[in-house]
């Protein structure tokens, strides 16, 4: 069936908002495994990860929209 605008809004978000977080997290965890444990790689990072967990945060929520009101 075809999906309303929103509804396609909700979905597209969902993906695209989705995958910015997972890119985030990978890149930020690669830098912590290539330089080491150190608090440096931590504190480099820091202004990355608050943004990346409200993506993220807001990602689950779309996908939890559209199983909850059954867009898919």
């Amino acid at each position: 069936g075809e999906l309303s605008l929103l509804a396609s809004v909700d979905v597209w978000s969902h993906a695209i908002l989705g995958t910015l977080a997972e890119i985030l997290a990978i890149i930020i965890v690669i830098s912590w495994l290539w330089k080491g444990p150190s608090n440096m790689t931590c504190t480099m990072w820091k202004k990355w990860m608050l943004p990346t967990f409200i993506i993220w945060v807001i990602a689950i929520v779309n996908g939890t929209i559209v199983h909850i009101l059954g867009l898919l």
